[in-house]
């Protein structure tokens, strides 16, 4: 055996002990700035109809203000920030015909839940007066608003200049900050030296010589951290997630940073490795990618589908069959998550599904495409999951033919 030794230090990270606004916050506003001013791909869109906007924002103004819910039919102009969160089983306070005047007037910050505080903060750290949350912005007690507001889900997340999402807590309660021990976090650096001329591991009939310098760290860092965490195993985050142009996790062990331009977080704070990330197939974020690049190519070669006939042709190219892939893989997660309503299967897909509708000329039906329509009637179940099969749906929600 040959003489060699390994050193071990700390990667040059420094971690703060606790993920509070003071000390974990100034990472994300600077990838939030970087992004705003070097990510051409991140613009967001400009929406000039009214009924593309959400009807309400809660205005944040600055520290010490009221939180006081505006009107925003007569102006679609506003810059704003939305939150993703979990409901959970705790009460937050809500918008209802009962609590409509009171949020008119303002309110104190600290009648709200705590993960509510902690995205208003953040709020006015980005230097952003509106702030839109599904419970205070659409009137809980009212179909017709509902029907109304979620029909615009998609263009309310799509049009936010940022996304904040409360990834590890389970309910409005739990917060955007958690304690964590930092050495947990930071990955290890490993040197390892020894004499080459002997060898020091044999595998079957080859010989390693291991000499050099290694980063230990978690293999999947964002499924770990993210993927599995209380927030994604919602249905509707889902969608929120594919939406958004740029997105801040705040899980308990680190904080990310997601846009269409980079995938960071701090202890890889120019850009996370492929090896820290799931498979392709597994990437809850390449559905948005691929549809990303698909209409990044559309405007570049200022093509647009004009019947039916020239969409069939255009399906076998490279970068449609990739699109679709992506829609598959979606899906499946999609279809493991949580629903407080039954009947939101489809509802919590309309967004996104519109979005690959305009870029392609396809239609989506009961959750099938209209121009793989065959294909997609081979759907299965898959009965050898681990995981708990999903409950049948009591009510009516969709034909027998689709997997919805």
């Amino acid at each position: 055996m040959a003489d060699f030794s390994i050193a071990s230090t700390e990667f040059s990270i420094s971690y703060a002990r606790s993920l509070n606004t003071r000390e974990a916050l100034p990472f994300l506003l600077k990838q939030y700035h970087e992004c705003r001013a070097h990510h051409a791909q991140c613009t967001t869109p400009e929406l000039t109809e009214l009924d593309q906007c959400p009807s309400r924002l809660l205005d944040v103004g600055h520290e010490g203000s009221p939180i006081i819910l505006r009107n925003t039919k007569l102006s679609n102009n506003k810059e704003y920030v939305c939150l993703s969160h979990c409901w959970g089983h705790s009460k937050p306070y809500t918008l209802n015909s009962t609590t409509k005047q009171d949020l008119e007037k303002g309110i104190d910050a600290e009648k709200l839940p705590k993960t509510f505080q902690d995205a208003i903060h953040v709020t006015r750290c980005l230097c952003i007066r509106y702030l839109w949350i599904d419970s205070l912005c659409i009137i809980q007690d009212s179909q017709t608003d509902w029907a109304t507001e979620s029909g615009r889900m998609g263009n309310i997340y799509a049009r936010a200049s940022c996304t904040i999402a409360a990834t590890a807590s389970s309910d409005s309660d739990g917060g955007l900050f958690f304690d964590r021990h930092p050495q947990k976090s930071s990955p290890i650096l490993l040197n390892i030296s020894f004499d080459p001329d002997t060898p020091w591991l044999r595998y079957e009939h080859e010989v390693f010589h291991l000499m050099g310098t290694y980063l230990c760290d978690l293999k999947n860092i964002t499924a770990d951290c993210i993927e599995r965490a209380p927030l994604n195993s919602r249905a509707w985050v889902s969608q929120e997630r594919q939406l958004s142009c740029r997105t801040m996790h705040f899980s308990n062990r680190q904080l990310f940073w997601e846009c269409h331009g980079n995938e960071t977080c701090e202890t890889y704070p120019n850009g996370i490795p492929e090896g820290a990330r799931p498979g392709e197939g597994d990437h809850a974020t390449m559905l948005k990618r691929r549809l990303h690049e698909f209409q990044q190519q559309q405007r570049q070669k200022g093509e647009a589908y004009s019947n039916s006939s020239e969409l069939t042709q255009r399906l076998g190219s490279g970068l449609n069959d990739s699109l679709y892939r992506a829609w598959c893989s979606f899906r499946i997660n999609y279809s493991r998550s949580a629903l407080t309503l039954d009947s939101d299967k489809l509802v919590a897909l309309r967004g996104i599904a519109k979005q690959i509708e305009d870029a392609t000329g396809d239609e989506l039906l009961a959750g099938l495409w209209r121009s793989r329509i065959i294909e997609e009637l081979c759907w299965f179940k898959n009965l050898h999951s681990n995981e708990t099969p999903s409950v049948e749906p009591t009510e009516w929600r969709a034909p027998t033919w689709s997997w919805a």
